[in-house]
């Protein structure tokens, strides 16, 4: 059944549609993304024999895009099925425009009937001219990332490895809850850095997309997502008053910190857009609760690496909106509050000593940005709080060296 039921098998289109063309149109309404007006751009179609080819094309490149990617595995170039979708579209156009041009040598003056029906062919052809300009802008896409994008679409393609690694290492760790709901976000939330990171810095990425997205939209998106994932705060209570922490709310306590950190690391990419205001302190308390009374997360997160990493990310990102919350961040400073401080001073001491726990060196800037790497990271935004973070640890480390001595 066409679109696996979710379009209706015997709708009349306006051209014949084999297995191919079928795909083409199933593909329009199972893209796992957010594209709020492509039932719009079906149903228009449906009117027009021209927009519906121009439509498959702009399907096909999609699909293409999904499956292949741009840059070098791309070629470079548009695959063959789009391309022709396309000229069929274009040959249509063609067709009809040399139509209007005789018609209008023909009668000067045209009655009722026939101003209507050239009117509706003027409106048929804005239309599929709208959807060859979406064409053109994807296609120049294709071309240009095959020169320009392929360190960047090696970093989001080793992100998305990272993010596999992760959910393996989930599944072997906590067999009982092998798919929590947070890992259903990581891979969005993935790509999401990936774009914003090119978005801030005015480059292009491998994908191609940073320009057909609503990136902002899309943050707001996630944080809904996150926002409405259950939160097993109860269950947690009671096995931290029984002091009986078991695999089920181990696993718990791990998923909610996972669910905070997402959370606090979209915060500062909301801010970049120019949301305010953003207000992550009930946030970050409950993370430096959660953190420091479930010390069974140390010895899940330290057995398996990337879990380990993992910990170190969670850490990070909680002390970086720490940062930002006790002035010293790339924005407007706020007044330090003494509880921001403390949060400060224990999300970097607790990430001073998991690193050495992991054998993790944090020295430098570079070094914390390589832990941030590690899991999801956006250089435009988080720089300047990284730099203030290291500045932090250096005299930390300084001191405990200086009272050694």
């Amino acid at each position: 059944m066409l679109g696996g039921g979710v379009i209706y098998p015997f709708l009349a289109t306006p051209v014949a549609l084999d297995h191919v063309g079928r795909e083409l149109v199933a593909n329009i309404f199972h893209a796992n993304e957010q594209r709020p007006h492509r039932e719009d751009w079906f149903t228009v179609a449906l009117n027009d024999q021209a927009t519906f080819h121009q439509v498959l094309a702009n399907s096909a490149l999609h699909l293409y895009g999904l499956h292949h990617g741009t840059g070098s595995q791309g070629g470079g170039g548009a695959p063959k099925l789009a391309v022709m979708y396309h000229q069929l579209a274009l040959k249509s156009v063609r067709k009809r425009l040399e139509q209007l041009q005789d018609s209008d040598r023909a009668c000067k003056a045209v009655d009722g009937e026939k101003e209507c029906d050239r009117n509706r062919t003027v409106d048929a052809l804005i239309r599929c001219v709208s959807g060859m300009i979406c064409f053109a802008t994807w296609l120049h896409r294709f071309q240009t990332d095959h020169d320009h994008v392929s360190e960047d679409e090696t970093q989001r393609r080793s992100a998305l490895l990272r993010t596999t690694q992760i959910r393996m290492a989930w599944a072997a760790h906590f067999p009982s809850q092998p798919h929590p709901p947070w890992l259903d976000v990581l891979p969005d939330l993935t790509l999401l850095s990936a774009l914003a990171d090119a978005d801030f810095a005015g480059s292009p990425v491998g994908s191609g997309l940073e320009n057909m997205r609503e990136l902002p939209v899309w943050t707001n998106v996630l944080i809904h997502r996150l926002l409405r994932l259950h939160q097993p705060t109860q269950r947690l209570d009671d096995a931290r008053k029984s002091k009986k922490m078991n695999p089920r709310t181990t696993a718990d306590a791990l998923a909610e910190a996972c669910r905070m950190s997402m959370l606090l690391f979209l915060a500062p990419i909301w801010r970049a857009y120019g949301v305010r205001p953003t207000p992550t302190k009930t946030l970050l308390q409950k993370q430096h609760d959660l953190l420091l009374r479930t010390p069974q997360l140390w010895r899940t997160a330290l057995s398996d690496a990337s879990l380990g990493r993992l910990l170190l990310w969670i850490l990070c990102v909680s002390a970086l909106e720490a940062v930002e919350l006790d002035g010293h961040g790339d924005r407007e400073a706020e007044e330090p509050s003494k509880g921001a401080q403390s949060f400060t001073e224990t999300f970097t001491q607790t990430l001073l000593r998991v690193a050495a726990l992991t054998g993790t060196v944090l020295r430098v800037t570079e070094d914390l940005e390589k832990v941030m790497k590690g899991t999801l990271w956006v250089g435009e935004v988080f720089h300047d709080k990284m730099r203030a973070l290291a500045g932090d640890i250096g005299e930390r480390t300084a001191k405990v060296a200086a009272t050694d001595a």
